[in-house]
């Protein structure tokens, strides 16, 4: 018998019993009543919570807040009696904790995954709306989400997972691993290591990006610097100092009341309108086409490229 016919043998031995073994399993399921999906170790739907609440307290004075876990999201709502509730719901809970004492300290640390399905665990905090303290978040891996608290000041550091925020006063966020998204918000400072940031509206923005992209609507002052990765920006109404290793850069409007820097060693640079400043622009390899230059300007920003082309209009 040649070595192809029998590797063929193998092989249908192998896949007949792995049919015999889903339809027995199958077979088990349905006539349980479990859900297919069951069947599978990993059920990626990240809103398949848990409704098993394991803990729940109410606190009618403001404190900050403090919350620590391992896996799970945090969502951050408005509360309908004014007060501060928290709520823990988990189907494989280790070790958890609602305290007070100087601050509110929620605490939710699970067990390795037991079940076939994949549970979310969620920690949900419900304040008042004009609820003016600080929340800080200690995570591995997990959401967090944050409803529209103008008064809300947001400490987070997280190894995998999105932020997304509606709108809060201050923000600080450390992030190895996922996306972060703001609608509004007064002063952020953002370090990641890979992911996209995008921010619509914020007055100043201090941010770090190792890999990925930057994405601000309108901002007053902005800092960035970014390894790769491109930046785009729809308007800026003060100043920026930007630093980039690779990728490329476009401002639609820049309205400069501050000396500002720019500097990218491999990318282009395309400013689409600029205001209020004369410009010292410079590019090593690639061109450079200045059609706007406000020479009796009091500021400047100055434009330097190692590798790539820069148009200012």
């Amino acid at each position: 018998m040649k070595m192809s016919k029998k590797i063929s043998i193998v092989l249908i031995i192998i896949l007949s019993v792995f049919v015999i073994s889903f339809s027995v399993g199958l077979g088990f399921l349905i006539s349980s009543g479990k859900n297919f999906n069951d069947f599978f170790i990993f059920n990626l739907n990240f809103d398949n919570y848990s409704k098993k609440l394991i803990d729940s307290k109410t606190f009618d004075e403001e404190k900050n807040i403090n919350i620590t876990f391992d896996r799970g999201d945090v969502l951050v709502e408005e509360s309908s009696n004014n007060k501060i509730n928290v709520e823990i719901y988990s189907d494989n809970v280790k070790k958890h904790s609602v305290t007070l004492d100087n601050d509110i300290n929620v605490t939710l640390l699970t067990s390795k995954i037991s079940s076939f399905r994949n549970i979310q665990n969620k920690i949900v905090i419900m304040i008042p709306k004009k609820y003016s303290k600080k929340i800080t978040i200690n995570g591995k891996i997990g959401d967090i989400k944050v409803n529209d608290f103008s008064n809300l000041d947001l400490d987070v550091t997280l190894s995998t997972g999105d932020i997304k925020i509606e709108k809060i006063n201050n923000i600080d966020a450390i992030l190895s691993t996922g996306d972060i998204k703001v609608n509004d918000v007064i002063n952020a400072k953002i370090e990641l290591k890979t992911g996209d940031v995008e921010i619509d509206s914020v007055k100043e923005l201090k941010s770090t990006i190792k890999t990925g992209d930057l994405e601000v609507g309108l901002v007053k002052d902005l800092t960035a610097k970014l390894s790769i990765g491109d930046i785009e920006i729809d308007r800026v109404i003060n100043s920026v100092d930007i630093k980039l290793n690779v990728g490329d850069l476009d401002i639609t409007k820049a309205i400069i009341n501050k000396n500002s820097n720019i500097k990218i060693k491999t990318g282009d640079i395309r400013i689409n309108k600029l205001v209020n400043a004369k410009v010292d622009a410079k590019t090593r390899f690639g061109s450079l086409s200045i059609n706007n230059d406000s020479k009796g300007a009091k500021n400047k920003i100055k434009v330097m490229a190692t590798t790539g082309d820069i148009r200012i209009d």
